[in-house]
């Protein structure tokens, strides 16, 4: 009811239809408006001021996630970008959570932060959520992959799996494990922003088969994400095919015989490899130094060894590798393609046992994979309509003698194969009649002069 004020001290106003609710957590865009929707990144506010990052973490996230409303965390971090920040008083500091359960976490209402330590924090939806029991694929924005042939961030129980022991059996196991035929391809990065937002939930996983009951693992670790996190590109189902025994006769089978029922199976897809010499054309014989290729572009030498060799020959169907060696040797050829497939290492010959990428590459085309392998590409005649074998094979007649005096070769009968020529034996000349040195005559006799009658 009374003042010692002048009008240059009265209060001027402005008010806001867009007022937050000032009790609890919220998120506010950079304007200061409230945020309800998921996926849209956000200044944290909790009782009207900012949260400071100490001890915060992913479980931290999730759980203030969860009690705005939605299904999880998709991300957060912390910086003090955005001008609205300084309006703001820091309410909470020392956020700490043992898991995704706002009841599970502690905190102070005390700090010693400033708004460079503010968090922002992006929220998900419940159709965004993955499924956190068991494995997963995830993209570079956390969208759980459900098609083939696309490489993911894999995901155990909602955390990441490190490499340690980590195989190509382990990688088709758990691609199977997923519903997909088999791997493509594995490998180990820290590439992805994302893979700092999970815990790392799965360490030695060791498969002495491609089945998932025949592996070992640890729910402890010793890994980082910076290159230690599991990437994996399974490949998809193919149709079943059915098969049918037959005897040696193409009747039913009895017994000992071909495959007697239906079988189902479950086939990865093969690397097409090729080799091709210097005009680009396709190499099929042996015994040449030709350019590896794969899927049309060239194969890198990094982790490229001799087992990787054999591997490959075999699998175009050569007999075996004779040697291997890398370089720019076919200029023209090479700078025309992409390198499509590098780290190709082997532990056997089998390339179904072999790893390697096809996604990226750290290579020039002085690293190109030139292969020379032996024997000859046998041609694929399965689409050809198979015959039963003659039941009475005759031999291949042996080639007739070329002397005038052999006759044109007779037809006999053959048993069961009438059609089946057979030359006959050669005539045998005698021995021409060899004559005695020709007779000597004797001289002949002179007669005498005949007589003169006077």
């Amino acid at each position: 009811d009374s003042h010692n004020c002048g009008h240059r001290e009265d209060v001027f106003l402005t008010c806001t239809s867009d007022q937050i609710e000032a009790i609890g957590f919220t998120l506010v865009d950079e304007q200061g408006r409230q945020i309800t929707e998921a996926n849209q990144r956000g200044l944290l506010l909790y009782n009207g001021g900012t949260v400071c990052d100490d001890s915060f973490t992913d479980n931290a996230a999730s759980a203030i996630c969860i009690e705005l409303g939605h299904a999880g965390q998709q991300n957060w971090d912390s910086s003090g970008g955005w001008s609205i920040q300084t309006n703001y008083d820091i309410e909470l500091d020392d956020v700490s959570c043992s898991t995704s359960s706002w009841s599970d976490c502690t905190y102070s209402d005390s700090h010693n932060c400033g708004h460079s330590e503010d968090v922002f924090l992006t929220c998900t939806s419940a159709s965004d959520q993955i499924d956190a029991i068991g494995f997963t694929l995830v993209d570079e924005q956390g969208r759980q992959i459900t098609e083939a042939n696309q490489r993911g961030l894999l995901l155990y129980n909602g955390g990441t799996v490190c490499d340690d022991s980590f195989t190509v059996l382990a990688a088709k196991a758990i691609c199977i494990e997923l519903g997909y035929a088999g791997q493509q391809s594995w490998d180990s990065s820290g590439g992805w922003s994302i893979q700092t937002n999970y815990d790392i939930e799965l360490d030695d996983v060791s498969c002495s088969t491609s089945s998932w009951s025949d592996c070992t693992y640890s729910d402890s670790h010793n890994c980082g994400h910076r290159s230690e996190d599991v990437h994996l590109n399974c490949v998809p189902e193919v149709t079943s095919s059915s098969f049918t025994i037959v005897n040696e006769a193409g009747g039913d089978g009895q017994g000992r015989g071909l495959l007697l029922e239906d079988v189902f199976l479950t086939c990865t897809s093969v690397a097409q490899f090729a080799l091709l010499d210097e005009n680009g054309d396709e190499v099929t014989e042996g015994g040449r130094s030709s350019l590896l290729t794969w899927n049309g572009g060239t194969v890198c030498d990094d982790s490229f060894g001799d087992n990787s060799a054999e591997a490959i020959c075999r699998l175009m169907g050569f007999t075996r590798a004779i040697t291997w060696r890398s370089g720019l040797f076919f200029t023209t050829l090479q700078s025309g393609l992409d390198i499509k497939m590098d780290d190709v290492s082997c532990e056997d010959f089998v390339f179904e046992h072999c790893t390697y990428r096809t996604d990226a590459h750290n290579c020039g085309h002085g690293e190109d994979v030139f292969l020379t392998c032996s024997g000859t590409i046998q041609p694929d005649d399965s689409d050809e309509t198979p015959t039963s074998p003659d039941p009475h094979p005759c031999p291949d007649p042996d080639p007739c003698p070329e002397p005038a005096t052999c006759p044109a070769p007779s037809v006999p009968e053959c048993p069961d194969h009438p059609t089946c020529p057979v030359c006959p034996d050669p005539v045998v000349c005698p021995d021409p009649v060899v004559c005695p040195d020709p007779v000597v005559c004797p001289d002949p006799v002179v007669c005498p002069d005949p007589v003169v009658c006077l």
